[in-house]
């Protein structure tokens, strides 16, 4: 999984601060559902009620691959809007801060 982020950070390094943000924080929040998930399943034989942690686990489990799509899908909308609609160099918003 971590050459597949890898990869993907490569390609995407052509993309604004704002993609490679979106990029990042879906990864970062993938690897922390993971660590969840492995305390879950690590602390399941000790807890009082089994199928709850197990259920945190698999909860965990199926989320984290959501979240790095969703990352993926922020940093596309994010490049295209900011392609589209960035700052451009004859930018006059400067001059109406004036007084």
């Amino acid at each position: 999984m971590m050459k597949l982020v890898q990869k993907l950070l490569e390609r995407i390094s052509g993309a604004n601060q704002y993609a490679r943000l979106a990029v990042h924080l879906g990864a970062s929040v993938m690897v922390c559902l993971y660590i969840v998930a492995f305390f879950a399943f690590t602390i399941a034989p000790g807890m009082p009620n089994y199928f709850r942690a197990m259920a945190i686990y698999r909860g965990a489990l199926e989320a984290a691959p959501a979240c790095l799509a969703a990352g993926i899908c922020a940093a596309v909308i994010c490049d295209l809007l900011y392609r589209t609609y960035g700052p451009k160099d004859d930018d006059t918003s400067k001059d109406d801060m004036r007084d």
